[in-house]
This record gives structure tokens, C-alpha cells and sequence, in this order.
């Protein structure tokens, strides 16, 4: 897709693990015109303008949003660990930081915020579609909600921004926090062909989406002219046992691998199935997702 000269497009989060998968698979524009904007250390990419942003300092980013008037913004910054204070600061603070500054800017930018399935915390219906009620069951759930709630009240004041909710991502260069980047890693990095494998509660299941199609919805919430709600679950629509998972990963590695239960790895109030629907989506972006969760683990595995 070519860039018409008055689009620009600005990313911020280059660090993070949906950033690297956006600029490998996204097709919404050729990265002739687009500004990145991360953090000191932050990985740089190529084809376009990469800005150091100070740590905290959200008057410059307002400042840069006012230089550059994006036409389109997508926010990647987000984080799962760390203090209360930091994941309020990256979480919420930021993207109202962004709608702030857009506002004043250029109110006519379209904003995508990344949001997350944990908003919706311990799930009370089989299929959960945006009209679910939100009761997050950590704290970065509860820093994702206040976002989708900052968001709609922006919506309201005439701001162009949606959410893309996404449930649990897969793919090639997933961090080590996360299961199956942690899968992956203690296999692949160890010595020989038998793997002591170190995990949490495997007696769970999750809807998983593979980073590609994850991409390839984002492109559609960026370049859909008109889009008639806000927040938009990205999501596969099927429910996949974690260990039946970790199976396929296993016998795609070709290793002995003992599993080993970790205390350390068992999250408390942990969810026990969730299962999303993409159907408003796929009606307003004719979106739906084009790989299983195995295509996933597979490609993880063959391009770690």
C-alpha cells in the first residue's frame, strides 16, 4: 500500500514484541513516511525516522505528535510487569498523554491503543464479546481497562480512536515472561537432547492468535475509513489447552523434555478458559484470522 502524501504514520513502542511483528508483516504502508518513537535502547528499524524518547517525559511526546500531525498513530507501548505505579504510568498514563496531545494537535489523527483479553478478568459466558462486563484479575488488566475507558470518553469529544483488544498473542520473538516464550527459549537453550522443562499451570485455555493475523487486524483498524464502535476484540474464537500446545511445541523440537512444575510460575487468580469473539470485527473490517495457534508454535519453534 503507498503512503498518499498526507499520511503519516507515527508508532509508538518500538520495543516492544507486537512493534518488531508490525514492521515485519504489516501492509498498511510502505514505512516511506512514518516516524517510530521508543524508548533509550529501543531497537531501530529501518526504512524509517526513529526518535529516542526520554523515559517519563510525556511533554516531549506531546511535543513530537505536535511536529509530526500524524495522520495515523498506533501505540505498542505497554507492560505486564513491573511496579503498580510503572504499569499505570506505561498502561494509561501514556495513551491519555497521546489523546491529549492528538486533540490539540491533530484531531483528526486515527489512534489504535492496544488493549488486552485481561480486561475482562474471570470470563461469565462461554463467548465473550465487547459488551462483556470488565472485572480484570490483575493489575495490568485494570491499567488496560482504565485505557478502553479513557478511550471511549475521548470518543465521545469527537477523538478518531478505537482499541484493538487482543487475547493471547503467538509468534516468533514472543517475550520469556509469557509461557511459550519461556517454552521456547528453555528448550532451544539447552544442552543435548533432554530438556528439564520448567512451567507453571498447563490445566488452563486460552484463545490464542497467531502475531500475523494479529498485524494483518491492526491494518484493517488503521486504514478503515469509518469505523462504528471503539473497541474490537482480536482473537481467534476458539479456546486451546495450554499443554496440548506445549505438546505440538515439544514434538516439533524433537527432544526429551521432563516437565518440571515451578511454584514460582503459578499465577494467582489465574483464569481458567476464555474464549473471545471476533465477530464485530469481521463485520465492520471483513477481518478473520487466517492461522490456527499450531501454525503459530511452529513458527516460533522454526525461527527461534
Amino acid at each position: 500500500m503507498g503512503n498518499p502524501d498526507n499520511q503519516r504514520l507515527m508508532v509508538v513502542g518500538a520495543g516492544s514484541f507486537l512493534a518488531s511483528q508490525f514492521f515485519r508483516h504489516s501492509t498498511f504502508t510502505d514505512f516511506e513516511n512514518v516516524v517510530v518513537v521508543g524508548r533509550k535502547g529501543s531497537p531501530r528499524h529501518e526504512k524509517v525516522k526513529n526518535i529516542e524518547l526520554i523515559d517519563g517525559d510525556t511533554d516531549q511526546l506531546k511535543a513530537l505528535i505536535g511536529d509530526v500531525r500524524p495522520s495515523h498513530l498506533l501505540n505498542l507501548a505497554g507492560t505486564t510487569c513491573g511496579s503498580s505505579e510503572a504499569q499505570i504510568d506505561v498502561n494509561t498514563a501514556l495513551p491519555c498523554s497521546i489523546l491529549d496531545a492528538v486533540a490539540e494537535s491533530c484531531p483528526e489523527c486515527r489512534v489504535v491503543l492496544i488493549g488486552s483479553a485481561a480486561e475482562y478478568g474471570i470470563p461469565t459466558a462461554e463467548v465473550i464479546n465487547e459488551e462483556h462486563p470488565l472485572n480484570p484479575a490483575s493489575f495490568y488488566g485494570l491499567t488496560k481497562k482504565w485505557q478502553s475507558e479513557a478511550a471511549l470518553l475521548k470518543k465521545r469529544s469527537g477523538i478518531d480512536v478505537v482499541v484493538a483488544r487482543i487475547f493471547n498473542l503467538l509468534g516468533p520473538g514472543l517475550k520469556e515472561h509469557l509461557a511459550f516464550g519461556s517454552f521456547v527459549s528453555q528448550i532451544r537453550s539447552s544442552k543435548g537432547d533432554q530438556v528439564c522443562l520448567k512451567i507453571g499451570n498447563l490445566n488452563v485455555s486460552r484463545d490464542f492468535l497467531d502475531v500475523r493475523d494479529a498485524v494483518k487486524a491492526i491494518d484493517g483498524l488503521l486504514s478503515k475509513q469509518k469505523l462504528d464502535s471503539t473497541i474490537y476484540n482480536l482473537c481467534s474464537g476458539k479456546a486451546e489447552n495450554l499443554g496440548e500446545l506445549l505438546k505440538e511445541l515439544i514434538n516439533f523440537s524433537g527432544k526429551n523434555v521432563v516437565i518440571e512444575k515451578d511454584a514460582s510460575r503459578y499465577r494467582a487468580n489465574d483464569v481458567e478458559t476464555i474464549t473471545g469473539s471476533y465477530s464485530l470485527l469481521n463485520e465492520e473490517t471483513g477481518w478473520s484470522p487466517q492461522y490456527r495457534a499450531s501454525d503459530a508454535i511452529k513458527a516460533m519453534w522454526s525461527e527461534s
